[in-house]
């Protein structure tokens, strides 16, 4: 009898097989496991989870952005009270400050009034004191009249105690010895007065000559001399 050749057996697909399987393997152990949930659900009882979880998620963002309005909103009340108290702060300062300048305006008002009064006053005490000088003067002047009936230049030194000396004998037809005279040059700009007096000292044979010179407008130079 032949001996039977031995028939080698495909061997291929037992390869495969155990390739899927350690492939299959290697990739439970690489990937992490899923959520057995996922797989214990149907596809309505997945789709029913995963809108529970978008819900709740739109709740928690709904929730969040609620929570920062309410925390703006809180800020913003709290910047407008702040606004509302410093406008009262300033409006009690500005009255304060209006208040302060009512009392100073009055009080210089009646400062006012005071130094008006006393101004008034003053003016009339000066009036009065004007008044009597005036008084004084024309008495002095009606004296002076009376005593000579020429008036004694104002530069004399007690002039109550002279008079003009007049021409008694007429023989100046009855003029007093008195003169005024004026020098007036426009081109050299000359305006002066020259004033001469024959005096006679009350009580007295003493006679004095009394001159007085100088530019328009001032007391000038003086003299007095006995004669």
């Amino acid at each position: 009898m032949k001996p039977k050749k031995q028939v080698k057996k495909d061997n291929t697909k037992q390869v495969k097989k155990d390739y899927a399987v350690k492939r299959n393997s290697k990739r439970a152990v690489d990937e992490p496991e899923e959520d057995n949930d996922d797989h214990s659900y149907s596809s309505e009882e997945t789709n029913t989870v995963r809108g529970k979880k978008q819900l709740k998620k739109k709740e928690e963002k709904k929730n969040n952005k609620t929570s920062k309005d309410t925390k703006n909103d809180q800020k913003n009340l709290k910047n407008k009270k702040e606004k509302v108290k410093a406008t009262e702060q300033k409006s009690v300062v500005k009255n304060k400050e209006s208040k302060k300048e009512t009392k100073e305006k009055l009080k210089n008002s009646k400062k006012s009034a005071k130094q008006l009064a006393k101004n008034e006053n003053e003016d009339e005490e000066i009036d009065e004191k004007n008044e009597k000088e005036e008084e004084i003067e024309n008495k002095k002047m009606t004296t002076v009249l009376e005593k000579g009936g020429c008036v004694v230049d104002r530069g004399v030194m007690n002039p109550l105690d002279y008079h003009v000396v007049s021409d008694k004998q007429n023989e100046f037809n009855g003029k007093f010895f008195d003169a005024t005279l004026n020098q007036s040059n426009l081109k050299n700009n000359n305006n002066k007065f020259y004033i001469i007096q024959l005096l006679r000292k009350e009580n007295s044979s003493n006679y004095f000559i009394y001159f007085r010179w100088g530019r328009v407008g001032v007391d000038g130079q003086k003299s007095l001399n006995v004669r």
